[in-house]
This record gives C-alpha cells, structure tokens and sequence, in this order.
C-alpha cells in the first residue's frame, strides 16, 4: 500500500521537528512543513499564530463548519536529542513523538492528501495545533470559537484501536500561602509557610480515594518555598493535578478550596469530563469501520487523561479518540506499531467513505 510508506516517511519527518513548548523556531517549521506538504492541492488552507503558538486548519470545502474535523498536535514533551532521531527496530517505530501525537497527525495528513485527489470530496476538515501539551489555551480551545462540526475525531488516546468516548475532567491549580521568617535555629519565632502548605495538601489528599485507575485523583506536582536553608519560609507555592470522572465533584472540591483560609488560589486550567454516548451514530459508524478493518468490534473506552476533545465537547459536538496502537508516551521508550499506522488509516478512510457527505471540488483552492 503506497499509503503505508507515505505515512511512515511523514512520521519520521514529522519526529525530526524538535517541536517542544519553548521551541517556536521548530513549532514555526513544522507547521511550515504541513503546509507545503499540500502545495497545489485541492484544499482551503488557513493558518494562524497565538502566542508563537501556530495552528494550521485545512478543509476540502471553503467552510468553517465541515462534517468532521480530524484533530491533532505536532507539539511534544521534552526529550535529549537523540529521541528525536525516528528509529525502526522489529515492529515499531521508537523516538519522541512516534505515539503522541506525530504518527497521528502523519495520518491526517495522508488522508487529507488522497481525498484532495478526489472528484468528489468528503465534507472533511482537519484542526493541528501546537500547545495540547501544554494546555490547549492558544490552540484548540481558541480555534473552537469560530470554527464547529457536527462531530470530530482527536487522534491521541486509546489502547488497541478502542474508541474513548470518556475522559476525566481536569482542575490545575496553583496554591500559595504566606507564614512569617524567623532564623532557623528558632523555629518557634516564625510560621513556616511550606508547612502551612503540606497540610492543605494532606488535607485535600485526604478527600481523594486511594485507589487508583477510574477514580478521582490528586497529584501534588510541584512545591517551592522559601529563600535559604537556615531561615523559616515566609512564602509557599504548590502545584496540583486533580481529575475527576463528574463535573459536579470538580466543582465541589473548587468550591471547598476557595472556602480555606489564608489560601490564595489561581486557576491553571480545566476542563469538563469527557462522556459522549457511545450509541451516537456516527460512533456506531466508526466502530462499523473498525470491525471491517480489523475483523473485531472495537471495544469503547475511557482514558484518565485529558485532551483537546474536550473542547468540542464542551461545544456541544460529540467527539471521541482513536489512535493506533503505541506505547511508552512521554517516556525514554515511546514507540508506535507500524502495522496499526495502515490500519488506522483505513479505519479512518472506511468510515469517512461510507459516513461523511460528499460533493464534487469545480477547482483547486488556493
């Protein structure tokens, strides 16, 4: 399949970008990339740059609302450089970006690319940012606000070409408290303001399960206090990742934390759980597509994590995750199977061929 291989030289194009946060230069080039990639095709190509943070929108039809939006991120974690250097060994592909999210984005890309060929085309647009990694403010989340679909796919989650239809919603917060100095052989003269700060923490942690897996959780991320070792801390800060499978809890712990005294609040970030029903008819389509791909049913799943489909669904636009199939993300061992980036495809292309309206393209888009 000519496909295939066209996919995995995208993919490891696309890896050679050192495409992290603090990097515009490589954001900039990458996003550069993509769009030559479709120099002289049939599609409305529309860029844009928030923050030095570049999006890139791509749509067979002059529109703002396709049928579907395909969604991706070319943005990674940090990584030494040689992760960033694609290699193949036995049935994968390793390197920084193989499973989040460049693979994903190289299939988009090929789709979008075999369906500008077409006479009649899909009512198909794709959506690839460059800040899902770091929250989403300049990218998705603002690109949402004009532009709208009836239903997306976020290629970035899911294990074994399993549709995710729910996500727990995320709260980041940054907490701060204030004590008073004393010199550090005098403990008893000062208020020890990290101490302060431990013991919101224990006391938020005590309001979590303990077990782990589909369950709201608690994550103290960062802590920073103080000047030097020999002085009491007179200022604290602490970072904390919280997620939760109902809006309703998420709210309620918010609205139990700005209740606490002496504790100054600021809103990183948050989102609304993910719950699409798994019985909307374009998910019943998709996983039709799958099980004629893949000879089985996809099975619907649930991921911990958060991602940009969050964003549609807070819209009102029903939006799950597929993937293919990968390991090891954001970890020395990050790796995608090379089989599943043709299934994936197919998948993909199965259920936009049998799904997605279609009309004839008079003229190529400049």
């Amino acid at each position: 399949m000519r496909e295939a291989e066209e996919i995995l030289a995208l993919t490891k194009r696309l890896m050679s970008f050192r495409t992290v946060s603090d990097n515009p230069k490589e954001l900039r080039r990458c996003i550069d990339f993509i769009e030559n990639y479709f120099s002289g095709s049939a599609v409305c190509l529309k860029r844009f740059v928030r923050n030095t943070k570049p999006s890139v929108i791509i749509t067979l039809r002059k529109t703002k609302s396709p049928e579907l939006f395909l969604v991706g991120h070319i943005d990674v974690v940090p990584a030494p450089d040689k992760l960033f250097i694609p290699r193949v060994k036995g049935r994968y592909l390793y390197g920084r970006g193989s499973s989040d999210d460049k693979s994903q984005v190289a299939i988009m890309l090929a789709l979008m690319k075999h369906y500008s060929r077409q006479r009649e085309k899909p009512d198909l647009g794709l959506m690839i940012v460059s800040d899902e990694e770091t929250g989403s403010k300049y990218g998705v989340q603002q690109l949402i606000k004009d532009y709208s679909s009836s239903f997306a796919i976020v290629l970035d989650g899911g294990d074994d070409y399993e549709i995710v239809t729910k996500e727990k919603g995320p709260l980041h917060l940054k907490l701060r408290v204030r004590g008073k100095t004393a010199h550090g052989s005098t403990p008893w003269e000062g208020i020890n303001a990290i101490d302060k700060l431990i013991n919101v923490y224990l006391k938020l942690k005590s309001r979590f399960p303990r077990n782990s897996g589909w369950s709201n959780t608690i994550s103290l991320g960062t802590i920073t206090g103080g000047s030097v070792i020999n002085q009491v801390p007179d200022h604290a800060e602490m970072g904390i990742d919280m997620r939760f499978i109902s809006d309703r809890e998420k709210a309620g712990m918010l609205s139990f934390i700005k209740r606490m005294k002496g504790l100054e609040l600021e809103l990183v970030s948050t989102g609304d759980v993910l719950d699409v029903n798994p019985r909307n008819r374009y998910i019943r389509r998709l996983r039709k597509a799958g099980t004629k791909i893949l000879r089985k049913s996809p099975k619907i799943g649930r991921m911990n994590g958060a991602t940009d489909a969050r964003f549609f669904f807070e819209k009102g636009i029903p939006s799950v995750l597929l993937s293919p199939v990968g390991d090891g993300h954001h970890s020395a061992d990050e790796r995608v199977e090379l089989k599943s980036l043709e299934k994936t495809y197919l998948i993909l292309r199965e259920f936009i061929d049998e799904s997605i309206r279609k009309q004839p393209q008079k003229k190529i888009i400049k």
